[in-house]
């Protein structure tokens, strides 16, 4: 068979799973049978399961599952995209259980994710939480964060003692602001955080202390020293300490709009993709402006940059296409030299920019 063949008589869109009902997935779920429990739990995440009519059995089946990874993933998953408000207590209840440091990492961060999405946290999943915010895995604490953040009030003396524990040195981005949002709005609890951090970092690195605190310290004042502070670190030498500074102002969001200036200016500077990826993100997050675009530079990394340095500037000209027409021939002309990920990237760019797709038409396949 010939490939043309091949892609001819292959199936036009994927088989449809059949969903099982509400009484089967919960004789899946309350079975002896691994397996079948595993199956059973695969079918609750599916779109338009049953899954609010199963949330005991689920609860249950995640009980006799504990020793199995792949079990507790899904169950957490499926605890996560209960609708029923009768029954969420039930599944954050459970998710806190999923929490603890005794499951797999993967296992907590899906079961982090569970309470972000249902935006509630219990009361006994503040430790496990507060703990994650300070992990060294970047995808637990950036999903613990995302689960606290609403609510980080409620879990205020968890987050300080869980800050006092790590010590600076221990001390992450995501942490010390769960810890400046456990604050809320008092002015007294701001203050008492506030001087926490500044006694703390006396003495201290710049990585991860430093980053992490002057962080923490943009929040609790977006418009004193700190983000300035965070700005001039992302343009500096020190390319650990830039990184840790652009992924804060980035956090920051249009709160640190003032730092632009000295980030595109960095931009200008850098040479090093990495960097440029990071800081082209950032000002996405900040909400840059089309007059913000170092457009002479901009051009010349999407001539002559690496494919990934390509990709993050082509970003930064697709926020504000209308406004960056004339820059569609350089686009056109870096197009055919460029790797199969990057050519859809431009592809897409030149579309928005002028209306009109790079992608030649594929030639009719040859009849036999």
């Amino acid at each position: 068979m010939t490939i043309e063949t091949a892609v001819a008589t292959a199936p036009s869109k994927p088989p449809t799973i059949e969903l099982w009902p509400a009484q089967r997935m919960r004789d899946g779920l309350l079975s002896d049978d691994p397996g079948l429990r595993l199956h059973a739990l695969a079918m609750t995440v599916q779109p338009n399961a049953a899954l609010d009519d199963c949330v005991s059995a689920i609860v249950s089946c995640l009980s006799a599952s504990r020793e199995d990874p792949a079990a507790c993933q899904l169950g957490a998953a499926a605890l996560g995209m209960v609708k029923r408000d009768s029954e969420k207590a039930a599944a954050v209840s459970c998710l806190a259980t999923l929490a603890t440091d005794t499951n797999a990492p993967a296992v907590r961060i899906f079961a982090a994710h569970g309470m972000a999405q249902l935006a509630q946290v219990p009361t006994s999943a503040w430790p496990s939480l507060a703990q994650m915010v300070f992990s060294e895995d970047s995808t637990m604490r950036q999903v613990a964060l995302r689960a606290v953040a609403p609510v980080a009030v409620a879990g205020a003396a968890f987050f300080a003692q869980a800050a006092a524990q790590a010590t600076p040195s221990k001390w992450t981005t995501e942490g010390l602001t769960a810890l400046v949002k456990s604050a809320g709005t008092s002015e007294g609890d701001k203050a008492r955080v506030e001087k926490f951090i500044l006694r703390s970092l006396e003495g201290c690195s710049l990585v991860p202390a430093g980053i992490a605190g002057y962080a923490a310290l943009a929040h609790l004042n977006p418009k004193g020293a700190a983000p300035a502070a965070l700005a001039q670190m992302a343009a500096g030498d020190n390319d650990e300490a830039a990184l840790g500074a652009i992924q804060a102002l980035g956090q920051l969001g249009e709160a640190a709009r003032d730092t632009i200036p000295v980030l595109v200016q960095a931009l200008s500077k850098s040479d090093d993709p990495i960097r440029e990826e990071a800081i082209c993100r950032a000002l996405l997050l900040l909400k840059f402006r089309a007059s913000d675009v170092p457009l002479p530079r901009v051009v010349q990394r999407i001539e002559s940059g690496t494919d990934r340095a390509v990709a993050a500037h082509a970003l930064l000209v697709s926020v504000h296409a209308k406004s960056f027409a004339a820059v569609a021939p350089v686009v056109a002309k870096r197009y055919p030299g460029s790797g199969d990920a990057l050519k859809r990237v431009l592809d897409e760019l030149h579309n928005q920019l002028v209306g009109k797709r790079l992608v030649s038409d594929q030639p009719a396949p040859p009849t036999h």
